[in-house]
């Protein structure tokens, strides 16, 4: 899932949609989402599990926070697509939407 979404990131920036300090965030934040789910597996006892589980519960408000700009960025592009050629719309979320 992480890997459809870091290459839906970095086609929305090289079309110019997102700048590219937003993209980078995201990758970092789920990188390190796939190590906490890691360290949370490893976890033995069930204080340790309790800490790790916590330090990954912050991490995934980050990612929904970073996720949230991203829509509001889109939301603001498709605005602007709709006010200038409304029938261009449809196609940009169709296009998005394969």
């Amino acid at each position: 899932m992480t890997e459809r979404a870091r290459k839906e990131a970095e086609l929305l920036r090289d079309e110019g949609k997102v700048e590219d300090k937003m993209v980078i965030e995201l990758s970092r934040v789920w990188r390190l989402m796939e190590m906490d789910m890691v360290i949370v597996k490893a976890a033995v006892k069930e204080k340790t599990l309790g800490e790790r589980l916590k330090q990954a519960k912050a991490r995934c408000k980050q990612a929904i926070l970073v996720a949230n700009s991203f829509r509001t960025i889109l939301y603001t592009h498709d605005s602007q697509i709709q006010s200038r050629n409304p029938s261009m719309l449809s196609r940009v979320r169709v296009a998005r939407a394969n």
